[in-house]
């Protein structure tokens, strides 16, 4: 069972239910079940990025580039005399590292032993961008890695719950199509990474403006933070 799953089965109980089975019926749809008829499917409320067959969490698209990056930084080895901190800035779509590791090469290489300790702002695509800041001695590595600015992240809160609420309301459903039969009732626990939980105005605000159509039996958004503070669709 994931964060995830956990602050959701913490959900369950705190409706007074005990009979939650984990994964009744294996590594298949649904996550759990609640006094043995009714289906709960559990999915992270994240920002994602939708392509033509895919949809992708922000921070799983971010992740392989952030790690490939932080060991190419680590290739150019501890600091002598000058180090600095690297910052990346960028919009979606990231742009695949082998397009650009050559071109990153070239620029950190060029400013490895440079005598000019200020601020440098490289493109490297047209949505890529790498800032460097001088860092004070002592330092470890030449170069690393300070701070990540995702561009597309962030945004008008009630408009990105609604955003992302749309597509993995949208995911889930198709995931659980084949299975509906199994059982006659079926919810869907959408933990909020998005706004973490809005408040009583917020919520108000979001159901005046906003309208998912669905056919799901209850959709219910709940805070990571406290599995209390929550309001169903």
């Amino acid at each position: 069972m994931d964060t995830t799953e956990r602050i959701a089965c913490s959900f369950l109980a705190s409706l007074g239910y005990q009979d939650i089975v984990y994964e009744p019926d294996g590594n298949i749809p649904p996550d759990f079940t609640v006094e043995g008829t009714i289906a709960v499917e559990v999915r992270r409320l994240n920002q994602n990025e939708r392509g033509r067959d895919f949809l992708k969490g922000f921070e799983e698209s971010e992740r392989p580039l952030l790690g490939k990056l932080k060991k190419f930084l680590k290739s150019f080895g501890l600091a002598e005399t000058v180090g600095w901190w690297v910052l990346i800035r960028f919009k979606r779509p990231i742009p695949r590292w082998e397009r650009i590791e050559h071109t990153l090469r070239q620029f950190f290489s060029s400013l490895e032993d440079s005598p000019h300790l200020k601020k440098i702002t490289k493109r490297i695509e047209n949505n890529f961008e790498i800032e460097l800041l001088p860092r004070a001695l002592p330092v470890d590595y030449v170069f690393e890695m300070g701070a990540i600015d995702d561009l597309d992240e962030g945004g008008w809160v009630i408009e990105e719950v609604e955003y992302n609420l749309r597509l993995c309301i949208e995911e889930k459903t198709k995931k659980v199509a084949r299975f509906r039969h199994r059982y006659s009732e079926w919810w869907l626990i959408l933990v909020d990474h998005v706004a973490y939980g809005m408040s009583e105005e917020s919520r108000r605000v979001f159901r005046e403006s906003v309208n998912i159509q669905h056919d799901w039996d209850r959709i219910t958004v709940v805070s990571p933070i406290d599995p209390a503070c929550h309001f169903d669709l």
